[in-house]
């Protein structure tokens, strides 16, 4: 429903290119909180998955740029949610690993 009232009202939803910024702040935000919850110092765990986040997003974003070459923009609009949607999925999983690993050792 909110898909079709963005494109109806607008352009057809697309990625602003500073989409891995906005995942690389989201990861160190939630790592922080990861960091709090198994008792550790939030700093380094908020620096990591900063950058880890970044990392991660500005590869899969670069990826979904190059399998899209030859094509249309709504492939490659299509190719950059996929990559996005991925890039969030490790993250998660990345995060809760190591927030599992952490509680582990305490």
């Amino acid at each position: 429903m909110t898909l079709s009232l963005l494109a109806m009202t607008g352009p057809p939803l697309t990625l602003h290119p500073a989409w891995p910024f906005v995942v690389a702040l989201a990861t160190g935000v939630i790592f922080g909180f990861l960091a709090v919850w198994v008792g550790q110092k939030p700093l380094f765990w908020v620096l990591g998955g900063a950058i880890s986040g970044l990392v991660t997003s500005t590869l899969a974003s670069g990826l979904a740029n190059a399998m899209a070459v030859p094509y249309t923009a709504a492939e490659i609009r299509s190719h950059q949610m996929v990559a996005m949607m991925i890039a969030v999925a490790f993250l998660a999983l990345v995060g809760f690993l190591l927030a599992l690993s952490a509680q582990r050792q305490q």
